[in-house]
């Protein structure tokens, strides 16, 4: 199974992943297989120790409605000359149903076409809506986790979750899931590949070694053996961009879940 992240990143010497001159078949195949495992190991290195910060592989998933999740926080409509929502809200402890001009900030008396997505979105890679790719004019993302419909049409209600992604019927969104790498990413995710390429290559690098002593030309170096389990590699270039996406070094990213809202259905094995 080939591992899935960007190939963009930003090697610090792109001659190593050169083959020399002269270098037969398996060799320049053995190389390229190198590189990959590198590249691979890199990129996971960077999202683990980012709390899965930065999103290296789209996913794909299929929106359930919201009608299909009753509880006690849905909008429901109310009598009255508009037909407005009302919505449920604590005020000095008490219970109230405001109408929606007198409720959250970002509410209007208009509805608001969207489907909410396991946030952040980083990034929308396609919207696929009965096997028809919708243009990107015609949807946008809000607060990095409502998807918005902005092109005078409405998300589909229902999808039949018995077909394969892609026919019709069926309705799938794939997107980033985190931050989507920018040029210092790019470069870390190199710098990191460069090393255990180099590790691969019994090159001297940059990575711990996972002993606590080691000698070289009659120096000694310490070494930790726990060193990432400390959140850094020990790289410079690396540790700076794990510090601005994960400044206080957590294991996994926060969770919200909600008891009122299904999540949205996502295929993990099969089309």
């Amino acid at each position: 199974m080939a591992i899935c992240h960007p190939d963009n990143a930003i090697w610090p010497d792109p001659t190593l992943i050169v083959p020399a001159d002269g270098a037969s078949p398996e060799e320049i195949s053995l190389l390229a297989q190198q590189e990959e495992i590198a590249l691979g190991l890199a990129w996971t290195t960077l999202q683990v120790l980012t709390a899965y910060s930065i999103a290296i592989c789209p996913a794909t998933v299929r929106p359930a409605s919201r009608e299909c999740a009753w509880g006690s926080y849905l909008i429901a409509p109310v009598e009255g000359p508009a037909m407005s929502s009302f919505w449920p809200t604590v005020r000095n402890g008490q219970w109230l149903n405001l109408v929606c001009s007198h409720g959250p900030i970002n509410c209007g008396c208009t509805h608001v076409n969207e489907i909410i997505l396991p946030g952040p979105v980083g990034g929308i890679v396609e919207v696929v809506i009965d096997g028809v790719v919708l243009p990107a004019s015609a949807y946008r993302v809000d607060d990095y986790f409502r998807l918005v419909r902005q092109d005078g049409e409405s998300w589909p209600l229902t999808q039949d979750f018995n077909k394969p992604a892609g026919e019709v019927g069926t309705f799938t969104v794939t997107y980033y899931h985190g931050a989507v790498e920018d040029v210092t990413v790019r470069y870390a995710a190199g710098v990191l590949a460069q090393e255990y390429l180099q590790a691969m290559l019994g090159q001297d690098c940059r990575l711990p070694a996972g002993t606590t002593q080691i000698v070289r030309q009659g120096i000694t170096y310490e070494v930790q053996a726990d060193f990432f389990q400390q959140g850094k590699t020990g790289i410079s270039e690396v540790d700076a961009v794990v510090q601005r996406f994960n400044p206080y070094g957590l294991r996994t990213p926060p969770k919200i879940f909600s008891l009122d809202r299904p999540p949205a259905r996502r295929t993990t094995i099969g089309a």
